[in-house]
Parts: structure tokens; sequence; C-alpha cells
């Protein structure tokens, strides 16, 4: 249904018209649908592993609690924060994330937008000349052929009349959807800075462990030696030969697959630094001397600091507001036009004053029969938001036993590596003593290098733990979120 009226206008229509608008826009009702509440998660009141004491962490204090965007800056390594610099400007990954983010703010901005008219400026110009042939639909029995000219320019104003509130669900959806997007470039941020950390010092610890296990197969080779002459002189038998034979060739196998996990290793890396792998090398240095102490929050708070938990409570805010819209079909739309211009035959008087033209009118729709469309779309906004809510506890579940996890992990690999530097320290002690002992004269050559094969392994096994605590220490900082907190989001509450 329309109503129109079109005459000649007075001067000041336009402002008439504008003036008329602002009562609509000021009378628009109550927006229909649920309004957003967080879906309700019982936190823990502490980690299971508060209790323990000997972990690499350590209760967060006021101070700790300020965002700290470069969070890995707390392993203390210069080569590392150039890393990390360089990843966040080149990363691929994180340019499209940047792209989707700026989607979102435009989609939101679309959004917004209905909360005014729309103004357009309308010309048109057109010379029509009738057909002398066609049907006469008249009582005259003539048919002449007729030329005539239109000339029109008109401003129009249109607007939506949110009595349902349709567009301010539609500006809440987008608001949160651009939340949620943000959060999204949060935790690719976050994800990434933890994946060159963690490949950084997986890095460093296969250096490390390379160049021990080329020492042991240089110890074991010298070994082989011995055993050889030792067979030919018909002292040693083909067992021995063979066995040694067997270690020597094990520990060249284990060195080439460490090699390739080094060069993959490398190649990962280059990538995520946005550069060909051919391109990028490491050089050699060793790991930190001393891991870092992780201020640890506690549970309540992680729902604060994890950009993944943001972004999945953001989606059940867009899910919540897709409620509102699919119900709002139940109800009649109105819109409200104006239009305020000037038609002519002539165009040289197309601004003359009887050239004035205006026109309004108040349309309005109502679906009667949808053969349950309606119904369904309601329908389906409601499961998405069960949905939503669902992918919501579960990402807060999960971010829980992830920081269990890595906190678990960090007690055991810290009293795990204690115990193999205790090993390593008691296998050099005792490849000291044979050193001593074949100086002497009292041990063997091959009591003398098994010793330092044994001090070896237990070093090599001292080192693959070493390097598994830093790369715990990179998976603890990424669970509690880095240095990020849900207030850029500037939301009230994840």
């Amino acid at each position: 249904m329309q109503i129109t009226n079109r005459k000649k206008r007075s001067p000041f229509l336009m402002l008439t018209c504008s003036a008329l608008l602002l009562p609509f826009i000021i009378l628009t009702g109550c927006a229909v649908g649920p309004d957003y509440q967080k879906p309700s998660l019982q936190a823990p009141l502490q980690w299971s592993e508060a209790s323990t004491g000997d972990a690499i962490w350590k209760p967060a204090t006021p101070v700790d609690g300020k965002t700290k965007g470069e969070w890995w800056e707390i392993f203390g390594d210069a080569q590392l924060n150039v890393l990390e610099q360089q990843a966040l400007a080149n990363n691929l990954n994180l340019q499209a994330a940047v792209a989707r983010l700026d989607q979102a703010r435009a989609l939101a901005q679309i959004a917004r937008g209905g909360l005014l008219p729309t103004l357009s400026l309308d010309g048109n110009s057109t010379r029509t000349r009738t057909s002398a042939n066609r049907p006469n639909s008249g009582n005259d029995n003539s048919v002449r052929s007729t030329l005539k000219n239109d000339n029109s320019l008109a401003l129009t104003a249109n607007y939506e009349l949110d009595f349902f509130g349709r567009v301010r669900r539609d500006i809440e959806a987008g608001k949160a959807g651009e939340q949620q997007v943000a959060a999204d470039f949060e935790n690719v941020k976050l994800l990434l800075a933890a994946d060159v950390a963690a490949g950084y010092f997986n890095s460093r610890s296969l250096q490390a462990e390379l160049a021990i296990l080329k020492e042991s197969i240089s110890i074991q080779s010298h070994i082989l030696d011995v055993v050889r002459a030792r067979h030919e002189d018909g002292v040693a038998n083909g067992i021995d030969l063979a066995q040694q034979e067997l270690i020597v060739s094990n520990n060249r196998s284990q060195y080439q697959q460490l090699l390739r996990q080094y060069s993959e290793q490398q190649h990962a890396l280059a990538t995520l630094l946005g550069v060909n792998a051919a391109d990028f090398s490491l050089t050699d240095a060793s790991l930190p001397a001393q891991l870092p102490q992780i201020p640890t929050l506690l549970p309540g708070e992680l729902l604060q600091r994890r950009p993944d938990i943001a972004s999945a409570e953001r989606a059940v805010a867009v899910a919540n507001a897709q409620i509102g819209i699919a119900r709002t079909a139940w109800f009649p739309g109105f819109n409200l036009s104006a239009a305020d211009g000037f038609e002519s035959t002539h165009l040289n008087a197309l601004f003359d004053a009887p050239s004035a033209a205006w026109s309004m009118g108040l349309a309005f729709s109502q679906t009667i029969f949808d053969a349950g469309r309606t119904s369904g779309r309601e329908k389906y906004a409601v499961a998405a938001h069960q949905q939503a809510s669902a992918s919501y506890r579960n990402a807060v579940l999960s971010a829980w036993q992830e920081v269990e996890d890595n906190l678990s992990s960090a007690r055991t690999l810290k009293a795990a590596h204690a115990d193999a530097e205790n090993a390593s320290r008691a296998a050099t002690q005792v490849a000291d003593i044979t050193e001593d002992r074949y100086q002497a004269g009292l041990s063997s050559a091959i009591e003398r290098y098994t010793a330092q094969q044994n001090a070896l392994t237990a070093k090599r096994q001292q080192q693959q733990l070493d390097g598994q605590q830093w790369i715990n220490a990179v998976l603890l900082v990424k669970s509690l979120g880095g240095g990020w907190s849900a207030d850029k989001l500037a939301i009230n509450g994840p």
C-alpha cells in the first residue's frame, strides 16, 4: 500500500520533509527478539597445578596484568625479537586477516547506514516520438504521431521506519561481527608469534643436538676403528665388529633424520616470516641460559585474555542478533519517501517556478503467507545461536585444558630436566675418571671412548629436555593469551 501526493512544491518542502522524518525516527519502538546474554560457565577457582609450587610460572600481580603486546621479549633473545617483528610485518596469513577485518568494518558501516535516510539526485532528459500506426485507444478515429520532451531533476529521500528493530538488530550483529573478526585477527597474531617462537627454540635445540650427535658419531667411529683393529688381530670376534658397525650406522641415520627435521623447521620459519625458504637461514647459537617466570592468571581471568574465546563469545552475540532480525519478518515494514525537484518539457524552463514538483509517500508491506519461510528462518537463527553458545563453552573448556596441560608439562619437564642434568653430570664425571685411568694405562681405549659416548648420550637427553622446556614455555604463554586483553574490543566482558 502506498499513499502519494504530487503537485507544485513549497520552497521549504525538503526542510518540512526532514522535520516529518524526525518523529518517525524517535518513535521507533523496542527491537523484537531476545536481548543478548553471555552464555554462563562456572570457572574453577584455581588451576590444579597451583599447589605443586615448582613449575616455571608464578601468580600474576597487578603489574603483570597490564597489556604486553610483545610478550616474546620475556625470553630475552635478541634474534627472536627480530624474527617476531619480521613475521608481523610480512606474514601473508596476517595480511589476509587484516583484509578480513577491513571487510568486517565495512559491513558494520553498511549496517549503521540503515539508521539514516538515503538521498539520491535523479535526472532525466528524454525526447519521445510516438507511432502514427499505434492502436487507437480513444474515441477519436485519427491517430497521429506526436513528439514530446520530458526533462526532470529531483532530490529523493527514502527512509525505512525501524518500528520493530530490524535495522538496530542488523547494526548489533554488524558490530558484534566486527568485534569477532577483530578478535580473530588478534588470535592470528598470537598464533603467529607463538609459532615463530616455538620454531625458533626448536631450531636452537636441534642445532645443539646435531652438534652432540656429530661428536658422538666421531667417538663411535674411533671405537669402530679400535674394534676393527682388534678383529684383525684376532682379539675381537665378528659379532663385536658387526655390533659396533651397527651403532655407527644408527647414529649416522639419526643424524640425517635430525638434519631433515632442522631443514624443515627452517623452511617453516621462512614461510612464517613471509620469505622464500631458499633465502632464509638461521645462524648457529645456543638456547638462552634460563627460562623466564611466566605470570599465570586465574581461570576466570582467562576469559578476558584469550582472543579465541572472545571471538567465540562475539559469535554468540551475532547469532543472538540474527534471531531478532528473523523475527522482524513477522511484522510489517514501513518506508517513507519524499522527492522535491523540477519537471518541464523545455530544458531552458526546467528551473522556472511552474516546473516545480514534489511528492511524499508512506508505504508498508506485510507478508500474509510464505509457506513457512519466516518460521523456518527463525528456527534456523535459534539453532545457530544454540550452536554458537555450545561452541563458546567448548572454547572455554578447551582453553582451560590447554593451560592445565602446559602447566603440567612445565612441572614434569622441569623435574625430568633436573634428573637428566644429574645424569649428565655423573656421566661426565665417569668420562673424566676413565680418561685419567686411560692416560695412566689403567683403562683401554674402548673403555675411554665408551665413557665419552655415555656422557654425550646423557648430554643429548638433557639438551632434548631443555628444548622441550622452552617450547612448552611458549605454548604456556600462548594458552594464557599472550599480552592480549578483551579491553581492545571495547565490550563489557568477553
